[in-house]
């Protein structure tokens, strides 16, 4: 036998071994189980870390049927991007398994150590952990701790399963309709100016001999109404933040049918390209991005408005 052919029927060797290892010992066609018995709505937490030295564990629990990131000082939870994860965990179907013994778990990237990503959820008052791997076509291997047998599951990726608070959190911190804005106040280091709007038209209160430079004032009504959210900084408001004495102070009044409701939040210290900011309506402290919130603190009365134009005089009357 030469050379050649002694390389190829070793090779046959390994790929017919290779094939027993992860071809499952039951190949009857079975009828689909769910992962989880009820679906996305019969979970109540769920927990995903993905791998690495400095991953942080995402921990999302349902309270009062609300979800809200334990992870981040209990902060509210997009609900869209929470169903998107419940109803992908929930739809799990788990047929025939790809592999069944323990030697084909690193490779299939479902090991105790070698995983993607690592999912414990509750549900129906039970909590189980489920290791993730990528799978080729779209498709995700799954293992469920302490078992053997790995499925396939279709039409998912490992990225499903976000594994950043980001990933859950809402744009916005504050998110109102500029149309619906009816008074707006700024305090800074250059003054104190406020606007009111009248019969459909910002004003400058106060002050009939002024009025707003619009693109401006534009400008300052959609940062009020659309706080963005960087991240949850905690509750507890310190020194460090600067929002003890803020130097930024703002106020704003909505409309809501035959209602006006009242709001407004503080500034504080800048970090690293980020604001500490509260607002008055949560208990949260959050950092906002600098581009959204430097207009605030740098709006100056003197910019914000103009002289109002004279009144046109009324036509002499025919004689």
């Amino acid at each position: 036998m030469t050379t050649q052919q002694i390389l190829g029927a070793g090779l046959a060797v390994q790929v017919a071994l290779a094939a027993l290892t992860w071809w499952p010992r039951d190949t009857a066609v079975t009828e689909p189980q769910p992962l989880v018995a009820g679906g996305g709505n019969a979970l109540t937490h769920v927990e995903i870390v993905g791998h690495g030295d400095d991953a942080r564990p995402v921990v999302l629990d349902q309270q009062d049927g609300a979800w809200v990131l334990t992870s981040e000082h209990g902060y509210p939870a997009d609900p869209e991007k929470v169903g998107e994860v419940l109803d992908a965990l929930g739809g799990i179907q788990l047929r025939a398994p790809v592999a069944t013994q323990a030697v084909s778990h690193e490779a299939l990237k479902v090991s105790d150590d070698t995983w993607e990503k690592k999912i414990t959820f509750t549900a129906d008052g039970a909590t189980r952990t489920v290791f993730v791997g990528a799978a080729a076509s779209k498709a995700i291997h799954l293992r469920e701790e302490g078992a053997d047998a790995v499925y396939k599951a279709k039409g998912l990726s490992a990225w499903t399963f976000k594994d950043t608070a980001r990933g859950f959190l809402p744009a916005n911190h504050a998110d109102l309709e500029v149309a619906d804005l009816a008074s707006l106040r700024v305090r800074n280091s250059h003054g104190d100016i406020a606007f009111a709007k009248v019969d459909g038209a910002w004003t400058v209160e106060g002050d009939p001999t002024r009025v707003p430079v619009q693109t401006t004032l534009d400008g300052l009504l959609d940062k009020v109404a659309k706080v963005r959210l960087d991240s949850v900084v905690g509750t507890e408001v310190t020194a460090d933040q600067g929002l003890l004495d803020p130097a930024v102070r703002v106020e704003w009044a909505t409309t809501e049918g035959d209602q006006t409701v009242p709001g407004g939040l503080v500034v504080g210290a800048e970090d690293d390209g980020k604001f500490f900011l509260k607002t008055d309506a949560s208990p949260f402290v959050i950092l906002s991005p600098s581009y959204r919130i430097k207009d605030l603190v740098d709006a100056d009365p003197a910019a914000l408005t103009t002289a109002a134009p004279e009144p046109t005089p009324e036509p002499a009357p025919t004689p």
